[in-house]
């Protein structure tokens, strides 16, 4: 029997960290790979706006990244619970975790990965502080915000222990 933790079977913890380094390294190679095969120079030279081009390699990693997501969560959320595997989930809690692991990934494929690949030229930098710059947000948000309560304070530090293992 598997423990429930966040509403989502821990059985589905591997495919939740393979989802978030999966979404980091799609959109990190979305224009790490001009960099990796110098090719970047001859793609700014060509004559489309770089705006389009922009556009181009934003649509094709979001492209890649929704159908990965859709499965990610179908598996997580969907499959577990029309088995009878889960506990009952409350509302608020499914879109906390759907906001932690699905969609936060996603942000930080599309968003921050490209930039930081494009800020340090260099793929493996981007797609690995694309993944942690966002769950040490989420870590150290209850040291600046401060707790509201004790009870508040150990679901948060409980869910972002999980955080913390991604």
């Amino acid at each position: 029997r598997f423990r429930n933790v966040t509403g989502v079977q821990t059985c589905a913890l591997p495919i939740l960290i393979t989802y978030a380094v999966t979404c980091a390294a799609i959109g990190a190679m979305s224009f790490g790979h001009d960099y990796q095969f110098r090719t970047l120079a001859a793609a700014m030279a060509l004559p489309v706006e770089r705006r389009e081009m922009w556009r181009r390699k934003m649509k094709a990693a979001t492209v890649a990244m929704l159908p990965v997501a859709v499965v990610c969560l179908v598996v997580t959320l969907v499959e577990p619970i029309s088995r009878g595997m889960g506990e009952a989930v409350d509302f608020l809690r499914a879109l906390s975790f759907m906001g932690v692991f699905i969609i936060a990934p996603i942000l930080s494929g599309l968003f921050l990965a490209p930039w930081l690949t494009l800020l340090s030229r260099n793929v493996l930098f981007g797609a690995i502080f694309s993944l942690a710059i966002p769950y040490l947000m989420l870590i150290c948000a209850p040291l600046i915000l401060g707790p509201r309560s004790e009870e508040h304070t150990s679901e948060l530090q409980s869910r972002f222990g999980i955080s913390y293992a991604v």
